[in-house]
């Protein structure tokens, strides 16, 4: 979906600087940063390993973006929007941020996926966490959000932002606990599953990648 784009590129939440790395060895002008203070520290970390040109880092708020208006050709913003407390501020800054007939990828995870209505539910009511943390012992998750993908869609048009292209991600045949108590099982179905990300069983997806242009 990135394919036939070139130029400086914000990556939003960019976490260890995983992506970062791709879109610096495809060609991509890249600029990165995190909540975290740990992640930005990480990612610098990563790349003076790697003995590569360095992106620009910094610590922000996709909310409060410390760029220019229309600084960027492409804006990514992968695994983010769920852990906010609303949409509508961050599709805003992304808007602003990128140039006129930019490009912005935006993930979410997907409401209407029929074999995750247990974790959609679960996601709804605020308990998602507690149950994850039950079934595998660990700490509690960071309470995430689902969405209809198509709601996002609406919402980001009034910022001018619009759709052009869609795919799903994160198949599986089971749903939870089975793909919590047995990870391995399920993403070796689950990537067998990926070939039906742009067709028009996408849908049983749990994440979705939406693909916007900036009209104006």
């Amino acid at each position: 979906m990135i394919d036939g784009h070139e130029g400086r590129t914000l990556d939003i939440g960019c976490g260890p600087g995983i992506m970062l790395n791709d879109l610096y060895r495809r060609g991509f002008e890249p600029f990165g940063f995190d909540i975290s203070k740990a992640m930005v520290k990480t990612a610098r970390e990563h790349f003076l390993k790697l003995e590569d040109s360095t992106p620009f880092l910094c610590v922000a708020d996709v909310e409060n973006l410390p760029f220019i208006d229309g600084s960027f050709e492409l804006v990514v913003c992968a695994g983010v929007i769920e852990y906010l407390g609303q949409d509508y501020r961050a599709l805003q800054e992304i808007s602003r941020v990128l140039k006129p007939r930019g490009i912005a990828f935006i993930t979410v995870t997907n409401a209407l996926a029929p074999f995750w209505f247990i974790e959609t539910i679960a996601k709804i009511v605020g308990v998602w966490s507690k149950l994850v943390s039950y079934v595998k012992g660990d700490a509690p998750f960071p309470i995430a959000r689902v969405h209809i993908p198509s709601s996002l869609v609406n919402m980001a048009s009034r910022v001018g932002l619009v759709e052009i292209d869609r795919a799903y991600f994160d198949f599986s045949a089971f749903p939870f606990p089975i793909n919590v108590i047995f990870p391995n099982l399920c993403k070796r179905i689950g990537m067998s599953m990926e070939q039906l990300s742009r067709t028009k069983l996408g849908f049983i997806g749990r994440g979705c990648i939406l693909k916007f242009v900036k009209n104006r």
